[in-house]
């Protein structure tokens, strides 16, 4: 929320928000990639 706050405070207009659950693939890249 802090972080849409400062978006909104710096006049920036926001229409969605969407968030994404991460499946199997996403999880074995991050598992895997070395970071």
């Amino acid at each position: 929320d802090a972080i849409l706050d400062r978006v909104r405070g710096a006049g920036i207009t926001i229409r969605d928000v969407k968030t994404q659950d991460p499946d199997l693939e996403d999880v074995f890249l991050s598992l895997t990639s070395g970071r």
